[in-house]
């Protein structure tokens, strides 16, 4: 479904842009090509590839919408009472954000974790790249308190980049903590609607 919904999403934003500049080409050969409109084309395919995939990543959000939301998205009534399966880790990457938002956020999905009879199974990996000095102070002393209150040292880890190259993107490619691989791999965000 999801590599279905990929190449569907792409082709069109692809096709739409081809087709656009070669219009645009079109337009232009009517008076005859000068060198600038040579070196406009490849600058009008990028753009014009930039709006398209937008306009059709709203298109596709808007159609979900009154359909109850996408179906590759896990909604709590669907998987309550499901068991964990294997190892899991939920990984949040941040960057220079509010870490009150971020420690109630981790709490909130740790204590509802906790209710679970699998929950043993479950690691949470809280993956910074915050460049900003008081609120890596602020993130460290809050893992700490967190790992404290839950009991969860050896379950709730923390890590801090040194070099944040590509911000979150890369966050998650890199190694994270001993004894934190898991089978299943799960993505938080904290950003708000």
């Amino acid at each position: 479904m999801a590599v279905r919904r990929r190449v569907l999403f792409f082709g069109s934003t692809f096709m739409s842009a081809i087709l656009a500049t070669l219009l645009m080409l079109d337009i232009l050969n009517a008076n005859g090509l000068t060198l600038a409109e040579h070196l406009a084309l490849p600058l009008f395919f990028i753009l014009f590839t930039w709006i398209a995939g937008r306009v059709l990543d709203r298109d596709c959000r808007f159609h979900h919408s009154p359909q109850g939301g996408d179906p590759a998205v896990f909604h709590p009534d669907d998987v309550e009472g499901r068991a964990v399966q294997g190892r899991t880790a939920l990984i949040l990457c941040t960057y220079n954000e509010d870490f009150d938002h971020v420690a109630a956020g981790i709490d909130a999905i740790w204590t509802s974790l906790q209710k679970e009879a699998e929950s043993r199974e479950v690691r949470f990996l809280h993956l910074s790249d915050t460049r900003k000095a008081d609120i890596a102070a602020q993130e460290e002393a809050g893992w700490k308190k967190l790992v404290k209150r839950h009991d969860a040292r050896g379950r709730i880890y923390y890590r801090r980049r040194e070099k944040n190259i590509s911000r979150k993107a890369a966050t998650s490619r890199t190694s994270y903590a001993p004894g934190a691989a898991a089978t299943n791999t799960w993505w938080c965000s904290t950003q708000t609607a």
